[in-house]
């Protein structure tokens, strides 16, 4: 995939394509437990791999030599080639100990595809290191989405071709007038701009409809599909009036977990936005510092003002004067926002969600049944994860339920749990508050809906004592209306799972501990036997200089229940140990997960992964950010992300990556650099979690850690 990000130059954004591609290295372990990487995402490089033009890509039918540097080889061993896929991608011919050479297939493709050549140390064989291709085929042009432009607002969009050999000619080949005060750029670039600042709106709100047709050196031609253009008219704040609802007034719920001196810290609120740049609702705020700090429910106003296209800056007054960036999706509907007035020792990023506030009500709790992920820390600081199921009488007065908590200070597991609900949900604000009581546990939390299927929790007590977490509650069955009585074809059969893990190791300068893995391929313990099989696991793991690339558990043992607990455990013969993990299903395939003994708290979520086979490309227009609690250092809001082909170039974010078509795993490099050169990181795996041009897209992916900087995870959202 292609990755083309805009950066924000004099309000109008721009794509830049990188003039030369680079190796995407990792020498890694190829065992089935994983060591420490080496190469570029570790402390040394054993061994590196370069080409003879000094780029990785390569026209259809074209020929790259590629070469290997092999350090600790004393008898000039050189290395073992392969390519992956091993057909249709390519051939490698005259391999020496340290070259061979690369032939790319014909052009019967349209766009890129992304073979991966590893080059495996004959004198030591853990280490091995691999190059993404890119190779060129017959040009397309993609499925494209233009974000919204607004009458006096500048505007810059992208049109990308995939594939095909340079220099591009491009036209418009529909009948239709651009919008007034916007033009389209002259190039024989891979794409073509339009920018400018509209003068008026589109006609009754309605698009128009724009056609390219792009012909490359060769000459090949390719022509899209009709790409929609909207004019808006005139707003300050696209939050206050986007045009799914044509409002001026629309409401969001935010939940921004970070750190604040190495400790929890966590704000959660309900926020109102006008289309004039008002801002008014209710936030509030918990610190775990050495002494607890908390807000208590805070009024706040302020003001909302766009940037570009999609994303735009929030200040609020009244509880502090916090300044947020944010970026929606394309829909409008979703974003995320990120804690940018907070000093060096304050991070905070998360959701921004737009409420329902038909589902203010005590209703939509009566006789459901909810799941819950919350994260955090205890009172000594330790990272911990308490996921759990509660079920509601038809008053929605009281619940009940499980509770599984990997706090070391308090494990416990499949514990009963009670809830009262203490104050009905606000009818302005879809606030409210209730109390979990299991075992020794006793937590009060505030809650605010989003919409009937979610809601965000946040801890809403005022004793030290107590855990600092903040989450989410969903409805059981909320994706695909799955209930009760569950089997072990809920998770990772009928459909694969992939999952989260963040934790934290150390409390002075506390480091991420993340993980991104997938379960897929069930079979029963017997036959017959429908509660109890074996899963496998992939995972990919980061502990600053420590990453474990590319693990593989086969056969690992699992069990659900009949009210969607599942429990999880593989033999890890890198750390000698039985990892044991609990799940509880809000659907198939998807909730929330702990792993149980964990040292650094490892907690997160279950995504259920659609389409198979996974392509190759994948393509929309993207914002990144965590909604996560993932590390202790910076995070990066990326608010406007296209990806076209197998290559991230861009200004603010560049590398490439091969996605595997049976697993969605994509493997390569991904370095955030600009204002966020902190996060930079040189190793990167994702997974494509939906690839859907109607509902959009959405893929997570882990950024690997080094010895001085933290990893992170990203979802990315179309």
């Amino acid at each position: 995939m292609r990755f083309k990000v805009f950066a924000l130059r004099s309000g109008v954004s721009r794509a830049l394509l990188l003039g030369a591609f680079w190796a995407a290295l990792s020498g890694c372990n190829s065992s089935t437990v994983g060591t420490t990487i080496t190469g570029v995402a570790g402390d040394t490089g054993e061994i590196a791999i370069t080409t003879n033009t000094g780029a990785t890509t390569v026209l259809a039918d074209g020929q790259l030599l590629i070469a290997a540097t092999v350090e600790n080889d004393p008898t000039n061993a050189g290395v073992k080639w392969s390519i992956t896929p091993s057909s249709g991608y390519g051939t490698l011919t005259e391999p020496t100990n340290y070259e061979v050479l690369f032939t790319a297939p014909p052009d019967t493709f349209d766009g890129t595809i992304t073979p991966v050549v590893t080059a495996t140390s004959i004198a030591n064989p853990i280490y091995y290191a691999n190059a993404v291709l890119v190779v060129d085929g017959k040009p397309v042009i993609p499925p494209t989405t233009l974000f919204p432009a607004y009458v006096g607002e500048p505007y810059g969009a992208t049109i990308h071709v995939d594939g095909g050999e340079a220099p591009f000619t491009w036209t418009r080949v529909d009948s239709n007038t651009l919008p007034a005060g916007l033009t389209l750029t002259t190039t024989t670039s891979s794409y073509v701009t339009i920018a400018g600042t509209p003068t008026e709106a589109t006609s009754n709100g309605q698009p128009i409809l724009l056609q390219f047709e792009v012909t490359d050196s060769i000459p090949l031609t390719a022509t899209s599909d009709y790409i929609p253009l909207t004019v808006n008219p005139t707003t300050k704040c696209i939050l206050g009036s986007p045009p799914s609802t044509g409002s001026t007034s629309v409401q969001y719920a935010f939940l921004e977990t970070g750190f604040l001196s190495g400790k929890s810290a966590t704000r959660i609120g309900s926020l109102a936005f006008t289309s004039e740049g008002g801002a008014s609702g209710i936030v509030e705020a918990r610190f775990a510092t050495s002494s607890f700090v908390g807000s208590g429910m805070q009024s706040v106003t302020g003001n909302c003002t766009d940037r570009e296209l999609n994303n735009g800056r929030i200040k609020l007054s009244g509880y502090g004067t916090p300044l947020y960036s944010f970026a929606v999706t394309n829909s409008f509907g979703d974003g995320l926002l990120q804690l940018i007035s907070g000093s060096d020792a304050e991070t905070g990023e998360g959701p921004l969600l737009q409420q329902d506030p038909a589902a203010f009500t005590p209703t939509i709790f009566a006789g459901a049944t909810f799941e819950f992920g919350l994260y955090g820390t205890n009172s000594d600081g330790d990272h911990i994860g308490l996921i759990g199921q509660m079920s509601f009488d038809s008053f929605a007065a009281t619940a009940t339920g499980l509770l599984d908590s990997n706090d070391p200070a308090a494990p416990q597991s499949a514990q009963a749990l009670s809830v009262t609900m203490l104050t009905k949900p606000d009818p302005t604000t879809g606030r409210g508050t209730m109390n979990l009581s299991a075992g020794a546990l006793n937590l009060t939390l505030v809650y605010y809906i989003v919409n009937s299927n979610k809601l965000l929790l946040m801890d809403d007590d005022s004793t030290a004592s107590v855990p600092r977490v903040a989450g989410y509650l969903t409805r059981q069955g909320y994706l695909t209306g799955a209930a009760p009585p569950f089997t072990n074809e809920a998770l990772g059969s009928s459909s694969p799972a992939v999952f989260s893990l963040a934790g934290i190791s150390g409390s002075v300068l506390p480091t991420a501990v993340l993980g991104l893995g997938r379960l897929a391929g069930a079979w029963p313990a017997s036959p017959g036997d429908t509660l109890n099989g074996t899963l496998n696991v992939q995972l990919d793991e980061t502990v600053q200089a420590v990453n474990e690339i590319g693990e593989f558990f086969p056969g690992a043992a699992y069990s659900v229940a009949a009210n969607g607990r599942a429990v999880l455990s593989f033999a890890d013969a890198l750390t000698s140990s039985t990892r044991q993990f609990v799940i509880y299903l809000d659907d198939v395939s998807d909730g929330y997960i702990i792993e149980n003994g964990s040292s650094s708290g490892n907690a997160g979520q279950l995504f259920a992964q659609t389409q198979q086979p996974y392509p190759s490309t994948i393509d929309g227009a993207y914002i990144g950010g965590s909604p996560f609690q993932p590390s202790a250092g910076p995070l990066s809001l990326l608010p406007q992300t296209e990806l076209t082909g197998g290559v991230v170039g861009s200004e603010y974010a560049n590398g490439q990556f091969a996605i595997d078509s049976t697993t969605g795993r994509g493997f390569g490099t991904f370095q955030v650099t600009g204002d966020q050169s902190l996060l930079a990181t040189d190793y990167a795996v994702m997974y494509l979690l939906q690839n859907n041009p109607v509902s959009g897209g959405r893929f997570i992916l882990i950024r690997m850690g080094s010895k001085y900087k933290n990893g992170g995870l990203v979802l990315f959202e179309d």
